[in-house]
């Protein structure tokens, strides 16, 4: 019974993660409740020694747990960073529910509710203005952004999109494979026109390159790559907002040597201060909660160490100043490990795998993707969805 009340709660959670955080945070709880109540330990551990990226993952939560002996942080910073970064470890007890194939397509029929919920309000929202919106702003080729902030979106948006090409390709009904591919379209034009996020932009562009090249002959990639030359053309030139961010970006990598404190701009400091910070503790870093306070002893101005003192906007950074080699190496293990996963499955299944991995990693890039309550819901446990895939039982799309 509480393996069941467990599964449930974890689709609960898939329903929650791109609508609201505290209704994420409850399904989490009730998961983690009735997981440890069912037991099923040794059920649980042959699950937990088939998932490819157990071992960076319990690693780099280890490595959270042994820094707090060796940072200067406060007791209250440090117990923060165990909490935030438990998701390491909850995207492990996931898998273990995920291995079940019913479990499983549950849960991406709920994550794909909610992303479809989000999508057709992001389209309502032009003539529409609920009060609940984020946004408030009608009309085409402005931001409207509906649950949460504009960098969650994107990337659930983006996962959405990949979902629909893999689901279409899986597709052996016509109607079903042009209704998944027309959901996939959608997709890359809510991000593409009815968003401000830069790493909404990004975030599928990659990841439609990874998708197409990984399901393309390498005999037809020229031509592959030039379709997409045209789509990304014609998405750029119809999208005013796109192209006001993208001038706004170059203008902006500057930023930083002049003291104005704008988005890449910060980002391009808190790249500079971080190598400072990890080249004088190459190996282990400073220790859990330690990036706050010696972000601020490197950074140049009190304006500075306000901007960047929670955190580097980027995770590679902000596991390397605090674990330094070793906490890089095992979160890049964590994408070497489940892309190595990959390369035996079918051609849909691998590109949806990899094309999940290329998002993770610009949201990485751009933003503290595992930090951050928002979006580390969104990428931690669809992480352990796409990982535990079994592509051999999708031989049709389920809905």
């Amino acid at each position: 019974m509480f393996d069941r009340l467990a599964r449930w709660c974890l689709v609960a959670l898939f329903f929650m993660v791109p609508i609201t955080l505290a209704g994420a945070n409850i399904a989490l709880a009730c998961t983690l409740l009735f997981w440890l109540l069912a037991g099923r330990w040794r059920e649980r551990a042959e699950a937990v020694r088939n998932l490819p990226v157990a071992v960076p993952l319990l690693g780099l939560f280890g490595l959270v747990v042994l820094g707090c002996l060796y940072s200067d942080a406060s007791n209250k910073e440090m117990t923060h960073h165990l909490l935030k970064f438990s998701k390491l470890v909850w995207i492990v007890m996931a898998a273990t529910l995920l291995v079940r194939p019913d479990t499983h397509a549950q849960c991406w029929r709920a994550f794909t509710l909610a992303a479809l919920i989000t999508l057709g309000f992001s389209y309502l929202n032009i003539w529409w203005n609920p009060s609940w919106s984020k946004t408030h702003n009608q009309g085409w080729g402005v931001d409207h952004t509906v649950f949460k902030d504009y960098i969650s979106q994107g990337a659930v948006m983006a996962l959405l999109m990949v979902r629909g090409l893999h689901q279409g390709w899986l597709a052996t009904v016509p109607w079903r494979r042009w209704a998944w591919w027309t959901i996939a379209a959608l997709a890359f034009v809510c991000n593409t026109q009815l968003s401000m996020g830069r790493t909404g932009y990004l975030a599928t562009g990659v990841a439609l390159l990874v998708f197409v090249l990984a399901v393309v002959p390498r005999r037809r990639w020229l031509p592959a790559l030039a379709a997409l030359v045209v789509v990304a053309g014609i998405s750029v030139a119809t999208s005013p907002q796109l192209q006001q961010r993208a001038v706004l970006a170059v203008s902006e990598l500057n930023d930083h040597k002049t003291g104005t404190l704008s988005s890449i701009g910060q980002r391009m400091y808190f790249l500079t201060r971080s190598v400072e910070l990890i080249a004088e503790r190459p190996v282990w870093g400073w220790g859990t909660g330690a990036y706050h306070s010696q972000y601020c002893r490197v950074a140049t101005t009190a304006e500075w160490c306000a901007a960047g003192q929670f955190h580097p906007h980027n995770q590679f950074l902000f596991f390397g100043v605090q674990y330094g080699a070793l906490g890089l190496l095992l979160f890049l293990a964590v994408f070497v490990q489940a892309a190595r996963a990959g390369r035996t499955w079918p051609t849909p299944s691998r590109a949806l795998l990899w094309s999940y991995l290329a998002i993770l990693a610009v949201g990485s890039m751009t933003h503290s993707s595992l930090w951050l309550s928002s979006e580390s819901f969104f990428y931690a446990f669809a992480l352990a969805l796409v990982v535990t895939l079994k592509p051999q039982r999708l031989t049709t799309a389920p809905v």
